[in-house]
């Protein structure tokens, strides 16, 4: 049978939100493919679905880096800067729907930030208003902090998976591996 991918998301998303865990999930999908090639990319796709247990444990911290990235919105339509408007609202976007493969994206972004607002505060005119510098000093700190969150945030809600290979010995005497995983 041919796994569609979108297919497996959805029901892997709609089961896993019921209360299954994600084990159990991968298995009943893994077994029901029937394809020893998708088993990386279906773990992969439920990796990156948080389980309820952990939006209650965890999700705080991302509603607190919601509630950042959504002062970092407001900022910027304060301040009519709506080409870098476009790419936060992106970016909200992501953090809102608890989208942790794209958090990625979050951190390029707040590293190009923070490694950009020395290199022009530095070409600035040495004459510089101090108000300037405290903006950008605020600004590097900002962006510090879109970094550690959208390092960290995604290693909570959404943790790597683990294969673990068993070797079971079957009716025979022989040696079998057996794969299985383990969702931290």
């Amino acid at each position: 049978m041919k796994a569609d991918l979108k297919k497996v998301k959805k029901y892997a998303t709609d089961q896993i939100k019921s209360g299954r865990p994600k084990e159990d999930v991968f298995n009943e999908i893994y077994t029901g493919c029937n394809d020893f090639r998708l088993f990386e990319q279906i773990a992969t796709i439920i990796q990156y679905i948080p389980d309820p247990v952990r939006i209650e444990k965890y999700g705080v911290y991302n509603a607190l880096f919601l509630l950042l990235m959504i002062a970092i919105d407001v900022t910027l339509i304060i301040t009519s800067n709506f080409e870098a408007l476009i790419l936060f609202l992106l970016l909200t976007a992501l953090v809102a729907g608890m989208k942790t493969k794209y958090y990625q994206w979050i951190t390029f972004v707040g590293g190009v930030a923070f490694i950009s607002i020395p290199i022009i505060l530095f070409l600035d005119n040495p004459d510089s208003q101090e108000t300037n510098r405290t903006i950008g000093l605020v600004s590097m700190g900002i962006s510090g902090l879109l970094i550690l969150l959208s390092v960290t945030i995604p290693k909570y809600l959404t943790p790597d998976y683990k294969v673990i290979e068993d070797i079971k010995i079957d009716d025979d005497g022989k040696e079998i591996k057996i794969k299985r995983i383990s969702f931290n």
